[in-house]
């Protein structure tokens, strides 16, 4: 494990603090990008020249990450910027917690993870300490997102954030590269799925909105 992986990981926990503590959809979105673009590069980080010493398996390699970093970093992002701008929401409405104590609990569920990380995971060699903590700590921030979040859009983000935790201790635990981001590929899949049929609701929204607004018009114009 080199340490750019090791700064890597570091910088995964603190897009996933800074997703915790903010209120602004479009912050969270673009966090989320960037924590896709971080992620997309550590199987590389981890990994090192070992992967791209395999010839017959570069290929593989490339389109993996490739896919990995479209879907994470820039289609998910954009499918999530244009819902937020469809449904006209910029931030969590009535959040369940003030930011503060959103914070706090981010905070103490990374806390959280690295206690487990340390207890109960035997270390293993050339493995780095924070593989398992990252990667429990971003499942669990995205878990309290998803269930905390009043909006759709903010459950979605959470349920990303869950899902690039789960990437995070699945090259950890498998050390499997190419079968690991396959994974993280299909799961990114059906998070694009789940904002397209939201995309649709808030798209039948409007039109029905509009609908009922030229009914009223015609309704109050007629004598």
């Amino acid at each position: 494990m080199s340490l750019d992986a090791d700064l890597l990981l570091l910088l995964v926990i603190g897009i996933d603090l800074f997703i915790g503590s903010t209120s602004r959809l479009g912050a969270r979105i673009r966090a989320c990008a960037l924590q896709g673009l971080v992620l997309a590069a550590l199987p590389l980080a981890i990994q090192g020249t070992g992967v791209l010493a395999e010839g017959e398996r570069i290929v593989h390699t490339v389109l993996a990450v490739g896919a990995t970093l479209i879907l994470k970093a820039v289609v998910i992002p954009i499918f999530l910027l244009r819902a937020m701008r469809r449904s006209g929401v910029r931030r969590e409405a009535d959040p369940e917690h003030s930011l503060h104590l959103s914070l706090l609990l981010c905070g103490v569920l990374v806390g959280l993870s690295f206690w487990i990380g340390a207890v109960m995971l035997p270390p293993q060699a050339g493995s780095s300490p924070l593989g398992v903590p990252a990667g429990l700590a971003t499942m669990l921030i995205g878990l309290f997102l998803t269930i905390s979040g009043r909006t759709e859009l903010t459950q979605v983000i959470g349920y990303m954030v869950l899902e690039n935790g789960v990437f995070v201790i699945g090259q950890r635990l498998l050390g499997e590269f190419p079968l690991v981001v396959e994974l993280g590929v299909l799961l990114d899949v059906l998070v694009a799925v789940m904002l397209m049929a939201i995309l649709v609701v808030f798209t039948n929204r409007q039109h029905e909105q509009g609908a009922d607004v030229a009914a009223e018009t015609v309704g109050g114009g007629a004598p």
